[in-house]
């Protein structure tokens, strides 16, 4: 069975509802970010909002990565 040393979820419900239990796992970290499924609004909002939640994302994980890197790493 593969072991890892973080899970990442990305999705607000994966806070309240908590993730199943995978074995092998150190450390779970929840990010909460907007649902894109969820935007409302004209195609072209809903792509500036998809595009805002990406580059979110995308932020929250380079950060991290420099954050684990140098070990001052958030577990949140």
């Amino acid at each position: 069975m593969k072991r890892f040393n973080y899970v990442i979820t990305v999705c607000r419900e994966s806070i309240e509802n908590k993730c199943p239990i995978a074995p092998g796992i150190t450390k779970r970290l929840y990010w909460g970010f907007d649902d894109p499924a969820a935007l409302q609004g004209t195609d072209i909002e809903k792509l500036k909002g998809t595009r805002r939640i990406r580059d979110e994302i995308k932020s929250r994980i380079e950060s991290w990565i420099v954050e684990t890197r140098t070990g001052s790493g958030r577990e949140d």
